[in-house]
């Protein structure tokens, strides 16, 4: 693949990811390195306007948040009609505050500590009633 960029294929990497594709797959449509993509945009940081590159990362990131805008849009128009939809917008956007589930954790927010040697005594009993072989 050539290291040149062929604009008309970053172009049509963009068309892509303004369509919610990801810059794995709009490359892969264009027959485009991904690495090849990096570099493009990597030369673009390193000489700035001076770099043949020039304006690939605002066009990579622009068609990213097109596709985002035009997402959250839709996601804003749902919310209206669909209290669910809102519920989990809002455990997405503070799970703190919205979140059904919480974490648990142990001392100084480390791991829980279990302790199951009775649960494991009774099982042994059991076992030992029925004349299985208890837990070693």
């Amino acid at each position: 693949m050539s290291q040149e960029p062929k604009y008309d294929r970053l172009t049509d990497i963009c068309n892509h990811l303004a369509y919610g594709m990801t810059r794995k797959a709009a490359c892969a449509l264009e027959d485009v390195c991904t690495s090849t993509l990096r570099k493009w945009i990597l030369d673009e940081k390193e000489w700035g306007e001076g770099s043949r590159y020039f304006g690939t990362m605002g066009k990579v990131e622009r068609a990213e948040g097109q596709f985002l805008q035009a997402a959250t849009m839709s996601v804003m128009d749902g919310i209206k009609d669909d209290p669910h939809l809102a519920l989990k917008v809002l455990e997405r956007r503070s799970p703190a505050e919205w979140s059904a589930s919480r974490k648990i954790t142990g001392a100084d927010g480390g791991p829980v500590q279990v302790d199951v040697s009775a649960s494991v005594r009774v099982a042994d009993d059991l076992l030992a009633r029925i004349g299985a072989t208890p837990h070693e």
